[in-house]
C-alpha cells in the first residue's frame, strides 16, 4: 500500500502498489500522482471491535453460554360443557326461547322475530342473503305442467281403450298420470313457500289445475264407459 499526502492541502492518501503513476484529485481540486513508494508514514491500524450482532466470529466456549430460546408447547384449553338451560352467547343469563333454524338457546337480546319465527343473529342474516340470491326455477313445477298437459289425450285414449275393449280398467289407468301432476305441482307450491328463492308457482297452480280437470273428466268418462258395459 502506498500512503502519500495532497501537495496543497496535505491530506493523506492510500492507494495499492499497482495505482503507482496514476492521477488522483483530491477535495481541493489538487491532482496529485500516485507516487512509487510511500512519502508519508502509514496511519496505526485501528483494532477490530467484535460485534455479535453484526455477524462477526464467537468464540465456542461464548456460544455455548448464549441462553437459547425454549420453544412452548401450545397449550389446551378445556371448552367446558355448555348448560342448555342458559344463553348460548351469555352463560349467566337464563334461556328465553330456541331459535327455529339452528335450535340452539338463547336469551331475550339474543334473539329476533323475521317472517314470524324467533331467530337469532346469525340465522336471521342467512335468511337475508338467501332472499337476495337470484330465484330459481322449480323443476316439480315444470313437470307439474307438462303432465297436466299430457294426460289430457291420454285420458282420451284410455277412455277410448275402455270402450273397445269394454272394461273400466283402462280409464282408471289413466288418472296416475294426472295424480301425478297435482302431487309434482303440491310439491313445488311447497317448495316455493318454505324457499324464498324459489320461483313458478303459477306453473305450478297451471299444472294442478290441469291435473285435477284431466282427473275429474277421466272419472265422469269411466263412470259413462262402466253404465254402458252394464
Amino acid at each position: 500500500m502506498i500512503h502519500f499526502s495532497c501537495k496543497q492541502c496535505s491530506k493523506p492518501f492510500a492507494r495499492p502498489d499497482e495505482a503507482a503513476g496514476t492521477l488522483v484529485f483530491c477535495e481541493c481540486g489538487t491532482g496529485n500522482r500516485v507516487p512509487w513508494e510511500s512519502t508519508i508514514a502509514a496511519p496505526p491500524a485501528e483494532p477490530e471491535a467484535l460485534n455479535p450482532a453484526i455477524g462477526s466470529s464467537i468464540p465456542d466456549d461464548a456460544e455455548r453460554e448464549l441462553p437459547r430460546r425454549r420453544t412452548r408447547s401450545p397449550v389446551r384449553r378445556e371448552v367446558p360443557n355448555r348448560d342448555p338451560s342458559f344463553c348460548l352467547n351469555h352463560q349467566d343469563r337464563p334461556r328465553q326461547e330456541t331459535c327455529a333454524d339452528c335450535g340452539e338457546s338463547f336469551c331475550a337480546n339474543c334473539l329476533i322475530t323475521f317472517e314470524a319465527q324467533t331467530l337469532c343473529g346469525p340465522c336471521k342474516n342467512f335468511r337475508i342473503r338467501s332472499m337476495q340470491r337470484p330465484a330459481r326455477f322449480s323443476v316439480y313445477a315444470l313437470f307439474s305442467l307438462l303432465l297436466g298437459l299430457v294426460t289430457g289425450p291420454i285420458g282420451l285414449f284410455c277412455v277410448g281403450m275402455s270402450t273397445a275393449t269394454r272394461s273400466s280398467v283402462p280409464s282408471f289407468a289413466g288418472l296416475v298420470l294426472p295424480l301425478l301432476a297435482i302431487v309434482l305441482g303440491a310439491k313445488a307450491l311447497r317448495d316455493i313457500e318454505t324457499q324464498p328463492n324459489r320461483s313458478g308457482r303459477s306453473i305450478a297452480i297451471s299444472g294442478m289445475v290441469c291435473g285435477i280437470v284431466t282427473a275429474f273428466l277421466t272419472v265422469v268418462w269411466a263412470m259413462l264407459v262402466e253404465r254402458q258395459l252394464d
